[in-house]
């Protein structure tokens, strides 16, 4: 995430545009900060201990077979997922004549404005920088293209390591639950204010390059994976890379092209409120 919060809005945006905007997101994070506990880490944990790469395309895609991608369909109440992902393949048309061209992008279910869950997909180009070792740690199923564009994709369906998402101590992250299936959203730290104090000690509202998203050190592969998954396969999985890996990979300007990347921090298991599940 920018230094700058407004580079986070198109270029050409209205200043009056930007302006609103840049003082909800401050009110939102002054919330936020508000309501977070008070913790101090032991000496020297106060820190991320090494970053990771999470990588995306920046194609989009329409579903038309939304209904038939999970085995439960929705939550009537919330719209997520219920069950797990179906053997039907995604069907798509994408959203423009530029995100076919793309190494991946996103296809999100939407019941009207609101999104329920966001499926990545990736070319065979992309597929094609992967060693065959990184490509059989994840399970891909062919995406069905309806409209135009003859590049094949694929779609990320599972993965045989992956790992959940850390809540910090001392943070504050919206995680909304819902009543009727219980499902509650991962840690995710979308607004500055949501961070814990110790990764935030300005407390000005400056972002200062601090990940959106954490796990524990002590949940990374003791094997030699360069790359797996994180996150919530009924919200939005993240594939991701370590650092020197996807310096490689983006090296290779066909395949990787209109895939990018954003940091995921690694922090130690003292800092950390719920590692997750074992």
């Amino acid at each position: 995430m920018a230094d700058n919060p407004s580079d986070a809005f198109p270029p050409g945006s209205p200043p009056s545009f930007v302006n609103e905007g840049l003082a909800a997101g401050r009110r939102l994070s002054a919330r936020a900060a508000a309501g977070r506990s008070p913790f101090i880490p032991p000496p020297g944990l106060a820190r991320v201990l090494l970053r990771l790469k999470c990588a995306a395309g920046v194609g989009g895609a329409n579903i038309l077979n939304q209904e038939e991608l999970f085995t439960g369909g929705y939550c009537q109440a919330c719209k997520q997922p219920q069950g797990a992902r179906s053997d039907a393949s995604l069907r798509i048309r994408f959203i423009d004549a530029y995100s076919w061209r793309y190494g991946g992008g996103l296809a999100q279910v939407r019941f009207d404005e609101r999104v329920s869950v966001t499926l990545l997909y990736f070319s065979e180009d992309f597929l094609a920088l992967l060693t065959p070792e990184e490509r059989g740690q994840f399970y891909w199923r062919r995406v069905e293209n309806l409209g135009k564009g003859k590049k094949t994709m694929h779609e990320l369906t599972g993965s045989r390591l992956h790992v959940p998402l850390a809540a910090l101590k001392g943070g504050n992250p919206d995680r909304p639950q819902c009543d009727r299936c219980g499902w509650r959203r991962q840690p995710q730290y979308d607004v500055v204010g949501e961070l814990p104090a110790w990764l935030d000690p300005e407390d000005d509202g400056i972002r200062r390059n601090q990940p959106d998203l954490y796990i524990g050190v002590r949940r990374l592969p003791t094997t030699d994976p360069k790359c797996f998954t994180i996150g919530d396969w009924l919200d939005a999985v993240k594939l991701v890379f370590t650092a020197d890996r996807w310096s490689e990979i983006k090296k290779q300007k066909r395949g990787a092209s209109g895939v990018q990347s954003w940091d995921v921090g690694v922090v130690a298991p003292e800092v950390i409120e719920e590692p997750g599940p074992s």
